[in-house]
């Protein structure tokens, strides 16, 4: 919508859209339901309480049971179990493919931010 469509956008959506197809889409919808079903029920008891809590460690753990069980097919729940290994892999791997995808931005002499702020843009 607000970004050219340059050559660096079209590469990127031709290797993002794939991902994202209706039929893709629609199957995460069942366990991103499921998943935030949990949330709420984590949540529930600290709202019935009143008490102040820390919702980022909540939504820490949902965003990592979104990405486990829509990328991966893993099931994580992390919100229950904070701690879980599977959780610190996870977090490890995307640490690792989001610097790989750094350095080959700075590799091919494009700044890595100019694309990210265009493909945030046009979300």
């Amino acid at each position: 919508f607000f970004m050219d469509a340059d050559e660096d956008w079209k590469r990127v959506r031709s290797v993002v859209s794939p991902a994202f197809t209706s039929g893709k889409l629609r199957a995460m919808c069942s366990p991103i339901e499921n998943i935030t079903d949990k949330l709420i029920q984590n949540l529930e008891p600290h709202g019935k309480s009143g008490e102040e809590f820390d919702i980022r460690t909540h939504l820490d753990g949902f965003t990592m049971d979104v990405i486990s069980s829509c990328a991966y097919g893993i099931e994580l729940d992390s919100m229950s179990q904070p701690n879980h290994p599977g959780k610190f892999q996870l977090e490890q791997t995307l640490i690792k493919v989001n610097n790989l995808i750094f350095v080959i931005m700075i590799l091919i002499n494009k700044n890595p931010y100019d694309l990210l702020i265009k493909i945030l843009l046009n979300v």
